[in-house]
């Protein structure tokens, strides 16, 4: 099963896709994320679900261990603001980065923030959690 399958599932388009290069999105980090199992060139990795808040709502953005270890370092600032997050590289390219930029938060960004549950959150990534678990059974 795919991540587009899953976006069907999950109430159409959950996650956050910077496919093409240059690709870039301002979001806010919403909760720290959950780690959810699944594959990199067929082998078994984790990444981790970061619920965001994107000009669409709420939505998950998963991420590798090079991505989710600046976050994570950089938690206090990116959690405080919004940031600008680039795509720096072709589709499929392993070497593919994405810079983290901190800006201004957008009104519409704040406006959905202050509307959104942190029960909201929680189902959201629970039910990806979930997902990502039958998707990855056979691969643990």
């Amino acid at each position: 099963m795919s991540f587009d399958e899953c976006d069907e599932m999950l109430t159409g388009g959950m996650f956050l896709k910077l496919d093409e290069d240059g690709d870039s999105v301002k979001v806010i980090l919403a909760a720290e994320p959950k780690p959810i199992p699944s594959d990199y060139h067929g082998a078994a990795r984790t990444q981790h679900a970061f619920p965001i808040i994107t000009s669409e709502g709420l939505k998950v953005w998963a991420v590798g261990p090079t991505l989710y270890k600046e976050l994570r370092d950089n938690w206090k600032g990116y959690s405080k603001n919004a940031i600008l997050v680039t795509r720096k590289g072709k589709k499929n390219d392993k070497n593919t980065t994405y810079p983290i930029k901190v800006c201004p938060t957008p009104a519409k960004l704040s406006k959905q923030q202050n509307e959104i549950t942190l029960d909201q959150i929680n189902a959201l990534l629970d039910n990806v959690k979930e997902f990502a678990e039958k998707k990855y059974a056979d691969l643990t």
